[in-house]
């Protein structure tokens, strides 16, 4: 059985584990990154990607945006519409959107996104394992040993000092490291349409509806004419009214007037697909002896709008910046990680997920959120907010 050692594995190529390995590479640190899927391949999501997406890539490589926008299909995003229930909006402009070399936003296919992230790990510190199955993770007093299988039945072990997890809300490093999978709060569905009425292809859209408060249905304009419809609800609402999450969807889009009307000459270029989005975000869980957890698999999707793009590839930045300590000072207990990793993700993100609950509370109430429309078109600090609570404010 061949047998390897390496300082670091990632398991997973998502963006968390993608943004890991560029800043491991960038701080010359060898390591390797494993996946169940060959890439390009899909992925159910929004796609839409907010300012932190943009600025934590940046910070790895200040050139990233001048590469990465003319070599994608991507669609720049200048504002965001909120409608309420009484379908008034609220709309948010960015200055930043006159710089197309830097957008605050930009909707792209995560296949496209994340193949592109893949391709640009480095072949100099980082060794790509995928499409692999990982048979066995055991704790060793030094760190891990993993045992997996490329195309061949061959079972081949490597060995590291952190193991960073990156692989999603049901990823195989549940069973072994970490706290154990629970059920995820939120769900959501999707699908891609054409030919869709009324659509500004410089604005997001999401919509509050009476039927699905306090969730929504959001709209993301993409290239070639191309829209992410979506739905995102609390799991405890589909559990109460028994919702079938994709049928409810496209029940919404047939009934309310204003998608019926938009949605007449639409036609769906793909099924809709429902998954479930990991938000129960425990700082004290995202390390442990020998291990990070990063992205979905650390559970840092927002709770209420769903956005963990933008979180994703900051933890896997961070992660990589806690790596590099540990392997300077040879230390990788849980209480050495817990200073450089789990305690600068929970100072930020804890503040942002607790004013998320809060406008989650007062979403639930349909004549708040009218308030709340009609308030914020002042400019204060909730239209700033409201920015930042869907990914597209300045924030750390």
């Amino acid at each position: 059985m061949p047998h390897f050692s390496i300082p670091i594995v990632i398991i997973g190529s998502g963006p968390a584990g993608c943004t890991c390995s560029l800043q491991l590479s960038k701080q010359g640190i060898h390591h390797w990154l494993m996946d169940k899927e060959s890439f390009p391949r899909d992925k159910v999501c929004g796609d839409g990607f907010g300012y932190r997406v943009m600025r934590t890539l940046k910070e790895i490589d200040g050139l990233f945006p001048q590469k990465f926008f003319p070599q994608t299909s991507h669609s720049p995003i200048a504002g965001i519409r909120i409608f309420a229930p009484n379908r008034k909006f609220l709309q948010f402009t960015f200055q930043e959107a006159l710089d197309p070399l830097m957008p605050p936003g930009f909707t792209c296919t995560r296949r496209d996104f994340d193949n592109y992230l893949y391709q640009s790990t480095s072949s100099t510190y980082c060794s790509k394992k995928n499409p692999v199955t990982i048979v066995d993770i055991l704790k060793r007093n030094e760190g891990y040993e993993i045992t997996y299988r490329e195309e061949t039945d061959l079972l081949q072990h490597v060995r590291c000092q952190l193991l960073i997890a990156a692989d999603g809300e049901q990823g195989i490093s549940h069973k072994y490291i970490g706290s154990k999978t629970v059920k995820a709060p939120l769900i959501a569905a999707r699908a891609y349409f054409k030919g869709v009425g009324g659509i500004d292809k410089r604005l997001i859209e999401v919509h509050f509806l009476k039927k699905s408060i306090p969730g929504y249905v959001w709209l993301f304009p993409l290239e070639d004419d191309r829209v992410n419809v979506g739905l995102i609800l609390p799991r405890t609402l589909v559990k109460e009214k028994e919702i079938h999450v994709r049928q409810f969807l496209t029940r919404l889009l047939q009934e309310d007037p204003l998608f019926a009307e938009r949605f007449a000459q639409a036609r769906p270029i793909s099924g809709t697909k429902g998954w479930s989005l990991a938000s129960k975000f425990v700082p004290s869980s995202l390390c442990g002896d020998h291990y990070l957890l990063v992205g979905d698999r650390a559970n840092l999707v927002d709770p209420i709008t769903g956005e963990g793009i933008g979180n994703a590839v900051w933890s896997g930045y961070q992660a990589a910046k806690a790596a590099n300590e540990a392997l300077q000072k040879q230390d990788f207990r849980a209480a050495f990680l817990k200073q450089h990793y789990a305690d600068i993700i929970g100072k930020q993100l804890s503040k942002e997920f607790a004013f998320s609950k809060k406008l989650g509370f007062l979403l639930r109430y349909p004549f708040i959120l009218n308030i709340i429309a009609s308030s914020a078109q002042k400019r204060g600090w909730l239209y700033r907010s409201l920015m930042k609570l869907f990914g597209y404010g300045k924030r750390g």
